[in-house]
C-alpha cells in the first residue's frame, strides 16, 4: 500500500459535494496560496490542489526534472484521489501543467481553465531565462509579481527555502516546448488586465488551442489578480465551471 503523502490536496470542507476544481498552482507555489479562493466558493465547487514536490506536505520529495516527469507524476496519482471527473485550472506555470494533464486524462475533463501564461503560440523567444538568473534578479522578478511581500522575501530563511523551488519551477516552465495542437474540450482564458508577465493580448490566442467552446475573461489586476478581489473571480470561476457541465 502506498502510505507517501498524496500530490494532491483537498481544499474544500468534507461537505463540498459540487463539481470538482483541480488547482495547478504557479512556480514556487502550492496548495495553501489558494485557499482563500476555495474558501470565497464556499461549497458550491469541491477543490483540489497539486501540491508538486519540495513543498508543504511534499517537502521531502525530490524536485521534479521536467514538466513530462512533473505531469507524468500528478496524472498517475489523481486516480487514488479523483476517480470521477472534474474541470483543470492552470495558472502561471499551472496552465503548462493544466494543459499536459487534459491531454494524458482527456476522457476525465470537463474543460481547462488557463490563467496567466501566455500562449504558446505568442511565447517570446528572447524572454530572460528566470532559472538562470542570480539571487537577486530572481527575487526581483518574483516580487514584482505580487505573489509575496518583500519582507518576506528578504527573510534569510524563506529566502532559503523558496530559492531552489523557484529555480526549478522556473528552469520546468522555460525549457518546456509547450504543446500547439488543440485540446478537444472547452477552453477559458483568464487574464489580468494589468499582468506585465501575460498580457491579455497574448492569451486571447489560446482560443486557437481548443477544438471545442473558447471563452475569455479579464480581471482588474496584476499577474495574481484572483487575490485582488477573491469573491468577484470566484463567483465567475463557479459559473464557469458549471459552463463546462451544460
Amino acid at each position: 500500500m502506498n502510505s507517501s503523502p498524496s500530490w494532491l490536496v483537498r481544499l474544500s470542507p468534507q461537505s463540498a459535494d459540487g463539481p470538482t476544481l483541480l488547482i495547478c498552482p504557479h512556480a514556487g507555489g502550492g496548495p495553501v496560496f489558494y485557499r482563500a479562493l476555495a474558501a470565497a466558493l464556499f461549497n458550491r465547487l469541491t477543490v483540489w490542489a497539486v501540491n508538486y514536490p519540495g513543498r508543504e506536505r511534499q517537502v521531502q520529495t525530490p524536485l521534479a526534472d521536467s514538466m513530462h516527469s512533473l505531469v507524468n507524476s500528478i496524472v498517475d496519482q489523481i486516480p487514488r484521489d479523483l476517480p470521477g471527473t472534474f474541470v483543470l485550472l492552470g495558472h502561471s506555470m499551472g496552465a503548462f501543467v493544466a494543459q499536459e494533464v487534459a491531454v494524458q486524462l482527456a476522457h476525465q475533463i470537463h474543460g481547462v481553465i488557463v490563467s496567466a501564461q501566455t500562449s504558446p503560440l505568442t511565447q517570446q523567444t528572447d524572454r530572460e531565462l528566470l532559472h538562470q538568473a542570480n539571487d537577486e534578479t530572481l527575487l526581483r522578478a518574483v516580487e514584482s509579481l505580487g505573489a509575496s511581500p518583500a519582507s518576506l522575501l528578504q527573510h534569510p530563511e524563506f529566502k532559503q527555502q523558496l530559492l531552489p523551488l523557484l529555480r526549478r519551477d522556473f528552469q520546468i516552465t522555460e525549457t518546456h516546448h509547450p504543446r500547439t495542437e488543440p485540446l478537444h474540450v472547452p477552453l477559458i482564458a483568464y487574464a489580468g488586465k494589468q499582468d506585465t508577465l501575460a498580457p491579455p493580448e497574448n492569451m486571447r490566442s489560446w482560443e486557437h488551442l481548443t477544438t471545442a467552446e473558447f471563452r475569455y475573461r479579464i480581471f482588474p489586476g496584476g499577474h495574481f489578480y484572483f487575490t485582488d478581489d477573491v469573491h468577484t473571480v470566484a463567483h465567475h470561476l463557479h459559473h464557469d465551471v458549471m459552463w463546462f457541465l451544460t
